[in-house]
């Protein structure tokens, strides 16, 4: 994604629990919040049409903090 540095980016070990279950689960696990310097904030999009707030992270490997 532009505006999101390489090393902030999820790695694709850490997506591969998630995805399997993203249409029927609720994310359990820890996410660290990115910047992104084109957001409407330091790391967040707001579109006040469909009230949607996207903040901007990476999903951390389990027992990763």
């Amino acid at each position: 994604m532009v505006g999101i540095a390489d090393h902030d980016l999820t790695e694709a070990a850490a997506l591969e629990p998630l995805t399997a279950t993203l249409d029927s689960t609720a994310f359990h696990g820890t996410i660290q919040i990115v910047g992104y310097p084109y957001g409407d904030g330091a790391s967040f999009l707001w579109s006040a049409s469909e009230q949607v707030l996207q903040v901007q992270c990476k999903v951390l490997p389990s027992g990763q903090r």
